[in-house]
Order: structure tokens, then C-alpha cells, then sequence
């Protein structure tokens, strides 16, 4: 079975699908992990030691400013303006999977219509509610 190009991505960068990423790159999959800079929460190991496999990388997205969580109007057209930038990596990545984890909603529908644009699979990962 060939390698699978699998995209991960998780708008706040947290450490459960940085974990899964380097998982699935070990297993000889190319692996992209995907996040928001943009996003002031507790991190996880997003960044790549010399330990990772060569099949993963990091990168994030950023839209070069803070998306404050109690602006709501400010939030809204950034998180859409985001969503377009996901987008964006989602296609340039062409993935044969995306998944998807705790993302606001419209950056979610992006990142759903460029997987279908992709002829991707795509995993919407709810991790808390």
C-alpha cells in the first residue's frame, strides 16, 4: 500500500492530533499538521525535532493578528478569513484524507469543501464539548 498524503489539522494546536500526526508519518504516511497562530491557547508539541519522522511537517496559519474570543463580530470575519487560508493548504496539499479538529464552524465547512474538491476524505474530530 503506497503512503497516504494525510492533512491534520487543529485550529488551536493542541497536543492530542500533533500526537496523531507523528503517529501516522511514522507509519510512512506524508503528514502535514496544520494549526492557527492566531489563537492564544496552550500549545502542543507542534513544532518538528530531528526525532520526527522525514514524511511529517508542521505549518501553521497565520492571519497576523489575535482573533480575540469576546470580539464576536471581529472573530466572525476572521475566523471566515481563516477558513479561506485552510482552504487554501488543503488543496495545495492535495490530501487523500483530512482531519479536522476543534475548528470554528465556517473554517470547518472550508476545510469540508476543499476535501470534496480534493476527492479527500474528510474526519471532523470533536475532542470536548
Amino acid at each position: 500500500m503506497p503512503p497516504a498524503r494525510i492533512l491534520v489539522h487543529d485550529y488551536p494546536g493542541h497536543p492530542f492530533p500533533a500526537q496523531l500526526a507523528r503517529r501516522v508519518a511514522a507509519r510512512k504516511h506524508d503528514v502535514l499538521h496544520l494549526s492557527s497562530s492566531s489563537v492564544l491557547t496552550p500549545r502542543g508539541a507542534i513544532r518538528k525535532p530531528d526525532s520526527d519522522p522525514p514524511s511529517l511537517q508542521f505549518s501553521e496559519i497565520d492571519l497576523g493578528q489575535v482573533i480575540e474570543k469576546q470580539a464576536f463580530v471581529q472573530r466572525y470575519f476572521r475566523e471566515r478569513y481563516y477558513g479561506r487560508l485552510l482552504r487554501d493548504q488543503v488543496l495545495a496539499f492535495r490530501p487523500d484524507l483530512v482531519i479536522s479538529a476543534t475548528t470554528p464552524l465556517d473554517a470547518q465547512a472550508a476545510a469540508l469543501d476543499a476535501a470534496r474538491t480534493a476527492g479527500a476524505g474528510f474526519v471532523f474530530w470533536l475532542q470536548d464539548v
